[in-house]
């Protein structure tokens, strides 16, 4: 998945538009997901006045170009300029605002954004000095740990093109890295005062070149109750490191906190092929972690420099995603419009004491692919939800995730299913996990099953695609009072020769039946427009909308699976012409945006008709598409008003 861009400038603001495998039917409204700031100054850009910080925005349906498309802050329209970029609005919109999109198609729904008045704005280049002021693009700073003891709560750090490899001096030995965010060396930011690490618009930072130089990118090393990182967004930075791109140490409830971090349109990879090295983040709750986000980032190639189909085995367990334990995971953990691809180990959200715990989670509309494993691994899952070892003593059985919700998401040509909660690890017991509408497809390792389930206290299955490649596999494995814990309905299984689950309702959901996906085998998962995944689901209010935002259902009922299925435009009649839209496609009838302009009284109505009896008088032609037939008559009538 590749992102498109589109910069759009408030106070400075650009917007970016997320790239997507999908299939050009009618056009839809445009749909804001989410932005990297969750608030900026109004000024402040290079000492201006009038001029604040660059706020990036994904969505989808935002077109190609601007044209007449709009950015909408707070009630002020950008529309200004010609290239995608407004620098500083007519009117600053203030404190609680929205941010919206209007296109042709329609106005988006509003997020919500926090304007102020307070916070620094800075600049960082490769070329730049560390005696620099840092305010303005002609005196930038020049390392990323300069920023360390300037930042303040509402600052922002712009970073300008270049790669930036200048090691942390502060970092201790076998901790090598760019920034070492350790021992109270920074503060926090606040509530509507966030601090932000971001790229300067259209440019490209890369930090990290993979080399063992560096063993990560970023450190947190959170063993103090100083050591807080709350409020801080890190967005649109291209990570390469050896080994972590951002590891936060595992103080436990001695560290700091980790509240409200947000990683937003980033990409990362990590080139270390040791075992249990080369998680892209890790990501411990410590002293507490609440509503950590990761959107619309792409995580890949992690492990090792190789393609992930090497079958030598190095990089086992060494995946893009580590939510681990050592505290409490509160509010809500969102893992939304990511990509995970050609990693070799899994997503992992995997505990390590009995009171560890993620509160909610929710993993959604992300895309997982080509995610491999050791050939002989007995386990080959492209995520695992839950689970954990027991580092206590006596070890006791307990559940990590309290309850998670993971919805639209596709997962394709991985080296395995996914595994929710464990039968054999302690973390791995209780919880409640709520499967809607994902389509899988092409994953292999049957043996592995595609679902593996364990000792939940809850598990509900609904408007779920499973296709297989053909084998002798299980779509499920679970405990074995599996039956008393599970409820699914609207699925529909394709491609192994068992049957829909016992637990499965028989009556809504289809066994061995193709949901015909554009493409089974690779990117294109959304529905032909015969698939029997159409208008077959079950109404689920906490997915209003598909994989692209477009709104649910589209036809009588919710369709299965991460797409809904769109019908091709149905064009409007601005030719005149009746039957015909303004492509010449015949409307099947006269089209009600373009009704005759006559209205047929009793005496025009006579000599109406008799025009149209005579064959070859053009008179009679009334629809004017050419041909004299009962449409013309149907017009007629359908104006005739005495």
């Amino acid at each position: 998945m590749q992102n498109k861009t589109k910069e759009i400038l408030f106070l400075v603001a650009v917007f970016f538009g997320i790239g997507i495998f999908v299939t050009a039917n009618a056009a839809q409204p445009p749909v804001v997901l989410f932005s990297d700031l969750t608030d900026a100054p109004v000024s402040g850009w290079e000492g201006s006045p009038t001029k604040g910080a660059a706020v990036s925005i994904w969505g989808r349906n935002l077109g190609t170009e601007r044209g007449s498309s709009y950015v909408t802050i707070g009630g002020v329209n950008l529309t200004n300029d010609s290239d995608y970029a407004e620098w500083g609005a007519t009117t600053n919109p203030t404190t609680n605002t929205e941010i919206s999109i209007t296109t042709a198609d329609g106005t988006s729904e509003t997020i919500p954004f926090y304007t102020r008045n307070t916070g620094n704005i800075y600049f960082v280049s490769t070329t730049g000095n560390d005696s620099n002021d840092g305010l303005s693009v002609a005196s930038p700073f020049k390392t990323l740990y300069k920023m360390l003891p300037v930042m303040q709560p509402g600052d922002i750090f712009y970073l300008r093109s270049g790669t930036y490899l200048e090691t942390d001096p502060s970092a201790p030995s076998g901790h090598e890295c760019l920034m070492n965010m350790s021992n109270g060396n920074h503060v926090a930011g606040t509530l509507n005062n966030s601090i932000t690490i971001t790229s300067y618009p259209s440019e490209e930072v890369v930090l990290g070149d993979g080399t063992l130089t560096h063993n990560s990118i970023l450190r947190q090393a959170s063993y103090t109750p100083t050591d807080h990182m709350d409020y801080f967004t890190w967005s649109k930075i291209k990570w390469i490191a050896s080994n972590a791109v951002w590891a936060i140490d595992n103080g436990g409830a001695a560290g700091g906190t980790i509240n409200n971090v947000r990683l937003v349109g980033n990409d990362a990879t990590t080139t270390q092929a040791s075992i249990g090295l080369g998680i892209a983040f890790q990501i411990p709750a410590n002293a507490g972690s609440e509503n950590f986000k990761m959107l619309g980032n792409y995580i890949h190639h992690t492990g090792k420099p190789l393609d992930w189909q090497e079958s030598d085995g190095s990089g086992y367990r060494v995946g893009p995603l580590y939510f681990s334990g050592f505290g409490i995971h509160g509010g809500v953990t969102e893992v939304a419009w990511n990509e995970f691809a050609y990693n070799n180990g899994q997503s992992q959200f995997y505990g390590h004491h009995a009171a560890d715990r993620i509160v909610m989670l929710k993993y959604h509309d992300n895309i997982i692919h080509h995610t491999s494993t050791q050939p002989t691994e007995v386990i080959a899952v492209s995520a695992v939800f839950g689970g954990g070892d027991s580092n206590d003593v006596p070890q006791t059985n307990y559940a990590f995730i309290t309850d998670a919700y993971v919805y639209n998401n596709v997962f394709y040509a991985n080296g395995g299913g996914i595994r929710v909660g464990d039968t054999t690890s302690w973390g791995g017991h209780g919880g409640n996990v709520f499967m809607y509408n994902n389509s899988f497809s092409g994953n292999t390792n049957y043996t592995q099953r595609e679902i593996s389930v364990g000792n939940l206290d809850y598990f509900v299955f609904k408007n779920n695609i499973i296709s297989a490649t053909s084998g002798s596999g299980d779509y499920f494995y679970g405990p074995t009072d599996f039956n008393e814990i599970a409820a699914g309905s609207n699925n529909i299984y394709y491609g192994l020769s068992n049957s829909i689950p016992a637990w499965d309702d028989a009556l809504t959901s289809l066994s061995n039946t193709n949901p015909l996906y554009i493409t089974p085998v690779s990117s294109n998962l959304s529905l032909q427009s015969t698939s029997p995944a159409i208008n077959t689901g079950t109404t689920l209010a906490s997915v209003p909308n598909d994989f692209l935002g477009v709104s649910r259902p589209q036809g009588i009922s919710y369709d299965i699976g991460a797409f809904e299925y769109v019908s091709a435009a149905e064009e409007t009649c601005t030719d005149n012409i009746q039957n015909q839209d303004e492509t010449g496609i015949d409307c099947g009838g006269v089209c009600e945006a373009c009704v005759v302009p006559i209205t047929y009284g009793l005496s025009n109505f006579i000599s109406a008709i008799t025009n149209w009896l005579q064959i070859g008088n053009t008179e009679s032609d009334v629809n004017s598409d050419g041909i004299v037939n009962t449409r013309d008559l149907g017009v007629m009538m359908s104006g005739w008003s005495n």
